[in-house]
């Protein structure tokens, strides 16, 4: 979450990011996604897009990274006979990322794309502005699906906050070639896990697991700052020849 969001602060503060047609996430760069989309218009638009990317972008992010959500989430979700773990998650990204947004908020350009894995299917299902997909399942064309929910099953990290249910809206089904797995059986509900299980870059391994555990200012400073040399690296290397070198990282003190 936080390295891609250094990632798109550099992106963004040399413009490149405004001339994505496709942002696609699995896992927690959906919450920065999600939180890009819906600020996408003010950031792009703005005179000094680094500054709305701060202001509109990087201090959500940083607020819910202050803030341990997984382990009340598991509490609640256990104890609580109305509401399982999953529900726990999206109701915190919901209350303190994302509000009451849906798919139906998300631009239209670029086309944001969240992934998730269904584990009935076992194939990739994704949640964009025109609405919810499985190849082997379906298209699924309700606009009211929340996006919390999207974020929520994107980043449902096994095997705590996995699977997330999701009701699918029985009218809302389109059928393409392909769909071959019993409609009866597979499109009532979604049980859905992260988008990294079926489709990931595998940097869980170096942090020893996957929470959502809140982060001291200083690393949360060292991981937006290496999502942001990184991009710099790529972009002056193989896209920009002519770009030039930042003067310096987002944050001096998260150098050392």
């Amino acid at each position: 979450m936080l390295f891609h969001t250094g990632v798109l602060r550099r992106l963004c503060q040399t413009r490149w990011l405004q001339q994505a047609d496709r942002i696609s996430s699995v896992s927690g760069g959906s919450m920065t996604a999600a939180i890009l989309a819906l600020a996408w218009s003010k950031v792009t638009t703005s005179s000094d897009p680094d500054d709305a990317f701060v202001e509109q972008v990087e201090a959500p992010i940083r607020a819910l990274a202050a803030r341990t959500i997984d382990r009340s989430a598991v509490v609640s979700g256990l104890l609580s006979p109305f509401s399982s773990i999953g529900e726990e998650v999206e109701g915190e990204l919901r209350r303190h990322l994302l509000g009451t947004a849906t798919l139906a908020d998300l631009p239209a350009k670029p086309v944001f794309v969240f992934n998730a894995t269904n584990t009935g299917s076992g194939k990739l299902v994704r949640f964009t502005h025109d609405g919810v997909a499985d190849w082997r399942v379906g298209r699924n064309l309700d606009p009211t699906v929340r996006l919390s929910a999207a974020v929520a099953a994107s980043a449902a990290f096994p095997p705590f906050l996995s699977p997330f249910r999701l009701a699918m809206d029985e009218a809302a089904w389109v059928d393409d070639n392909g769909n071959h797995l019993d409609p009866r059986t597979y499109r009532d509900e979604f049980a859905l896990t992260d988008g990294g299980v079926y489709d990931n870059l595998g940097l869980e391994t170096a942090w020893n697991g996957t929470r959502l555990k809140a982060l001291p200012d200083r690393d949360q400073e060292r991981l937006i700052n290496w999502g942001y040399a990184i991009a710099d690296a790529g972009l002056r290397a193989h896209i920009d020849h002519n770009l030039r070198a930042p003067i310096g990282y987002p944050y001096a003190r998260g150098v050392s």
